[in-house]
This record gives C-alpha cells, sequence and structure tokens, in this order.
C-alpha cells in the first residue's frame, strides 16, 4: 500500500520553518479515515484554547461509579451515607488534620484538647453556637472518667480557648455556658503566626502545612483569604 502525504502541508511547514517562524499548526500527523482530501495523512490544528481534553468525571458519575462498587463487594449491607440519615453533624474534611495538630505537646503541655473539640463538634447544631449541657456529660463524652474528669475537660477547654479554635461565656454558675466555634482557617493563621516561638519543629510544621492546604483546596474549603473578602 503506498502512502501519500499532503505536500502543500508538507511544503507549507518547511518553508516557515526555514525563514525562522513557527509554523501556524502543530506538526502532529493522524490518520484519516476519509481519502477525499487526496492523502492518507494529514496535519492536525492545535486544540482551541480553553477546550479541556481531560475533562474530570462529573459529580453524579463519581457518585454511580462508588454504587455500584459498593454493590460489588457489600452487597445487601446496611451502610452509612449520611445524606438521609438524622443525627449527624458537619464538620471540616481537614478534620483529621486539625485534630493532628491539636495532638502536639508544644500546643497543650501534653493535655491533647482534640476529644473535647470533637465533642464540641458532635454537640453544634447550627450558627456556630452551642449551648452547652452538664459539664459531666460533655467530659464524659470526650473520654475524661473519674473524679478529675470534669477539671480534665475544663482544661482542655481553655487550651481550646486559648489556641483560638473556641469562645466561650458563662451562663449562671456555668463556667463553659455558651460556646462559640471559631472557624478553624482563623485559628490555623493563628497557629503560624507563633509556631516558632512554640517551639514546633519547622519540619513537621512544613509537611503538616502542605497536607493541611492539599486537603484544603482539594475539599474546597474555606481559606483565610477567603474569609477575609467576605
Amino acid at each position: 500500500m503506498r502512502l501519500e502525504y499532503n505536500l502543500l502541508s508538507v511544503a507549507g511547514e518547511v518553508s516557515y520553518l526555514s525563514r525562522g517562524r513557527k509554523p501556524d499548526c502543530q506538526c502532529r500527523i493522524r490518520r484519516k479515515a476519509d481519502r477525499s482530501r487526496g492523502g492518507l495523512f494529514d496535519f492536525d490544528p492545535p486544540p482551541k484554547k480553553g477546550v479541556n481534553m481531560n475533562p474530570r468525571p462529573s459529580r453524579a458519575t463519581r457518585s454511580e461509579f462508588r454504587r455500584k462498587l459498593r454493590e460489588e463487594y457489600w452487597p445487601g449491607e446496611v451502610y452509612w451515607s449520611g445524606s438521609a440519615e438524622r443525627g449527624w453533624f458537619s464538620a471540616p474534611r481537614t478534620l483529621p488534620l486539625l485534630l493532628r495538630l491539636l495532638g502536639r505537646e508544644e500546643l497543650n503541655e501534653r493535655k491533647n484538647p482534640g476529644p473535647a473539640y470533637l465533642e464540641l463538634l458532635a454537640r453544634h447544631v447550627d450558627s456556630g453556637l452551642i449551648e452547652m449541657s452538664l459539664e459531666t456529660e460533655h467530659a464524659y463524652a470526650a473520654g475524661y472518667e473519674g473524679d478529675r474528669a470534669v477539671r480534665t475537660w475544663r482544661e482542655r477547654m481553655r487550651i481550646l480557648d486559648t489556641l483560638g479554635f473556641i469562645k466561650t461565656r458563662a451562663k449562671g454558675g456555668q463556667t463553659f455556658g455558651t460556646v462559640l466555634l471559631v472557624h478553624p482557617s482563623l485559628a490555623v493563621a493563628q497557629i503560624a503566626k507563633s509556631r516558632e516561638s512554640r517551639g514546633i519543629p519547622a519540619h513537621w510544621w512544613e509537611h503538616w502545612w502542605d497536607e493541611y492546604r492539599r486537603r484544603q483546596l482539594e475539599t474546597k474549603e474555606t481559606r483565610v483569604k477567603d474569609i477575609e473578602t467576605l
């Protein structure tokens, strides 16, 4: 089989290159199904600007894929979706990384406030405000038991307040009567400014920060600069 080329196109490309100019089209040759134009091969023009040649699957497509995968691996199992459930709470998808940050001894003096913070998120309904219940209930739900349970819980609450994750007001004889959940991006920004004075190792912070920012971008979480423009 004899292969023919579009000689005019090739000559045009050579002419441009010989004069030191860039060609108007890419020298990408593709096989043509339609042979009516005089050759089996032709030059393709470059793709138009702004055209996504590798579009990401839509949310509906990914959801359908996960549904099929679940039915393939665990057919008939009762599963948790959250969308059609009651009794769930909202939390940032960066929460695991936030709990890891709160677990640093340089921030908590070996008094990890992570469980207390998670318990507060689970109590939150809306408006960023939590009307607190009995301190013994909060302490037990956060994992503190014994005679020092409430005292231990209060220490963790003060740490969360100091680090900027919450703001509190007393109610009656209760020290933590009403709690405001501060946007975690603001709390992290506050810690970032003081991390050197707190003694957080630079290599640990850099690795954690990269993971935190990547997850924020991946989930489109509101950042500090986004809050400042509101």
